[in-house]
């Protein structure tokens, strides 16, 4: 009934007004392809702000949704922005701002001369301009859209974000956040960029923000409550994380933003959020991936996981939140034979115990020894090394995810007993990431370096050598550009 209603009153009237209501009911109801044909099938008449601002936005999402569908990447997709360009160049602009070619954006900005643009082409060039991020081209269209009394609504909000961040490097703080919440209360979307630059300037207003988008939560897109939690998530600001958790079934949330909350919730000591997060991620990405009408159970997902990154990065977070609460007990077992020459045959025995509550795992082992030198003499005289050891080494350790530690001994029952253990750590910086590591080690090679060896001689003077450690350290950094690179530096002494 409405559909019918809709369509005889623009088929009626044609104008600017009825244009406008049945562009925002098409739209409304997600068909876009509708939408755009109304659009362009128009006449060429004075708009208002409003309209001009939604039919910048339908046409805009009309050729997201293209993208989407046609799932075009690469050439293909600069391809497709090319041809848009050649009848909506400032839609294109906007595109390129929005995919990972938004270079493109700034040059095709740089050539565009401002006072030739229409009044919709303006609109779109102010959206281009905030999308980059390019405060003086925006400055130029507002400049020339303010000339010809064509301001819109959208339009004044932006260049108010540009001031406020203007103030905001200025560190007058006060004034950025009043504009920034004025913003949040009107409505208008302040990118996760944007919010966290001056959210770290004035770590205050945090709870503001979070009210004003808990009190405008059923009007939020999908984003913006994904950016919303993740900034409670951050926080530990619990009661905005039920609050907005709450809500997340009724937004239609995809893979990548599960994803978003599953990095945000790592922030934070709760396995459980993050398992959960991590797990929806998981079954939405086997969804989107394969086309699929509903998400399947977890184990098929996990099964048919394909090699991208962000599948990757979900299973290995699953992954080590199950290692983390799981205990074990391993036995196993290392022979080595050299012919004609000694045998070394160790058993460990070792047991790790989840602590969950404490981010890490106690690991308790202890290794069964036994070696054999086969027969060798002293010297070239007829005196022979002792050939046989059998030892019990113990050790004690602490297994957390960036850092881990052990100290024990080598084997109880050789010639030598002695303490070692070590630590070692990793640490991320930015795309920096640092590796380093301080032990001393038994050195098994042999008989004699590890279990250490007395001759008595037939003078009766007994010689008494072996049981030798190494002690050492390892630093490393390696730095991520998207190819293997890195640096290290590595020093070992033996005692």
């Amino acid at each position: 009934m409405a559909d019918k209603v809709m369509t005889n009153a623009y088929q009626a009237h044609k104008d600017s007004e009825h244009t406008h209501a049945y562009v925002l009911y098409l739209s409304g109801q997600g068909r876009w392809k509708e939408a755009f044909d109304v659009i362009n099938a128009s006449e060429a008449q004075q708009l208002t702000a409003a309209e001009v601002a939604t039919f910048s936005r339908v046409k805009l999402e009309y050729y997201r949704q293209q993208i989407a569908a046609q799932g075009l990447r690469g050439d293909d997709l600069v391809r497709y922005i090319d041809d848009v360009a050649k009848k909506d160049r400032p839609s294109a602009i906007v595109l390129w701002s929005e995919t990972p070619f938004d270079e493109r954006a700034q040059a095709e900005m740089d050539a565009v001369d401002v006072a030739k643009l229409s009044i919709p082409e303006l609109e779109l060039m102010s959206q281009a301009a905030f999308d980059v991020n390019n405060a003086k081209f925006h400055q130029s269209v507002y400049q020339e859209a303010k000339r010809r009394n064509a301001l819109s609504s959208s339009m004044t909000q932006r260049h108010s974000l540009f001031e406020a961040d203007r103030l905001l490097a200025q560190q007058k703080t006060k004034q950025a956040s009043e504009i920034y919440l004025a913003r949040l209360e009107e409505g208008f979307p302040i990118s996760d960029a944007r919010m966290s630059v001056w959210l770290a300037a004035s770590p205050e207003y945090v709870d503001p923000v979070l009210d004003i988008q808990a009190q405008r939560v059923f009007e939020l897109s999908d984003e913006q409550v994904v950016s919303s939690l993740s900034m409670a998530l951050q926080t530990n600001n619990k009661p905005y994380i039920n609050f907005f958790n709450n809500h997340l079934p009724l937004k239609s949330l995809s893979a990548f933003n599960y994803w978003q909350l599953q990095e945000a919730s790592l922030e934070q000591p709760n396995d459980a959020l993050t398992k959960q997060y991590a797990r929806q991620a998981l079954l939405l990405d086997d969804k989107e991936r394969l086309g699929l009408d509903r998400t399947r159970d977890i184990g098929s997902a996990y099964r048919a996981a394909d090699d991208n990154w962000m599948t990757n990065d979900i299973i290995a977070t699953l992954d080590r939140l199950d290692e983390r609460h799981e205990s074990y007990f391993v036995v196993g077992s290392e022979f080595n034979n050299v012919p004609g020459g000694s045998k070394y045959l160790t058993v460990p025995f070792e047991l790790g115990i989840a602590m969950p509550e404490w981010n890490g795992r106690l690991k308790l082992r202890t290794d069964s020894v036994y070696l054999n030198s086969g027969s060798l003499t002293y010297y070239n005289t007829n005196v022979e090394f002792e050939r046989d050891r059998v030892g019990q080494a113990f050790s004690i350790g602490w297994e957390a995810d960036n850092w881990q530690a052990d100290i024990g001994t080598t084997p109880v029952g050789f010639r030598y007993t002695d303490w070692v253990g070590g630590i070692e750590g990793v640490t991320e910086w930015g795309d920096v990431t640092l590796r380093g590591n301080l032990s001393k080690r038994p050195v098994t090679a042999s008989l004699i370096s590890y279990s250490g060896l007395s001759v008595t001689e037939r003078t009766g003077e007994t010689t008494e050598f072996g049981g030798v450690t190494r002690t050492g350290a390892t630093l490393s950094a390696s730095w991520n550009d998207g190819r293997l690179m890195g640096s290290g530096v590595i020093l070992n002494t033996i005692n």
